[in-house]
């Protein structure tokens, strides 16, 4: 799939190790492959990315272990996050981290504060899946962007679960609340 990517133009291949955190590996009989997973998934992406001019960014995504209403589940999503990075660093590093598809806001600046303690660019982006764009606890997405930013992200944004006006919409809220910062739209 890189290779096909690359031949289309990417000029980013994301490891693919979205979900490739202990607790989602468990669900299909794989947690124990989570250290294997997410060095090979580097280790391809930077093969292939040598074949062009592409460069390699580590993906994480949301854990599904953040609960808001427990502050000990921070620490549990800092554990998962910090074993992705570490494993991702040893077999690469990859050039950028990308964190994708938080809908807690309190979760998505945990990947921001341990992506950003290994000193690689960060992009972390937020999904909504009500009409009115909301993260669960409520914030718009401009607010989503500005703590972003203030966590250390290089670049904020918002993919998944809408289509193109909808996205193109968030993504507008989100530039126009921050400056400095890149915005993306995946």
């Amino acid at each position: 799939l890189h290779r096909e990517f690359l031949r289309a133009g990417a000029e980013v291949l994301q490891t693919m190790t979205f979900y490739a955190s202990d607790d989602k590996l468990a669900t299909v009989g794989l947690a124990g492959k989570v250290d294997d997973i997410n060095r090979d998934a580097v280790r391809i992406a930077r093969e292939v990315a040598s074949e062009g001019d592409a460069l390699v960014a580590g993906n994480l995504s949301l854990t599904w272990a953040y609960l808001p209403e427990d502050p000990s589940s921070s620490d549990r999503v800092r554990a998962l996050f910090d074993r992705q990075l570490r494993d991702q660093l040893e077999a690469g590093p990859p050039d950028f981290w990308i964190g994708e598809t938080f809908s807690y806001l309190g979760e998505a600046p945990l990947f921001a504060e341990r992506a950003k303690a290994t000193g690689l660019p960060v992009m972390v982006t937020m999904s909504f899946e009500q009409q009115e764009p909301r993260s669960y606890e409520g914030q718009t997405p401009g607010e989503c962007a500005k703590r972003l930013a203030e966590t250390g992200a290089d670049i904020v944004g918002v993919n998944c679960l809408n289509g193109p006006e909808q996205q193109l919409r968030i993504a507008t809220q989100m530039r126009e609340a921050v400056d400095g910062v890149f915005v993306a739209s995946q």
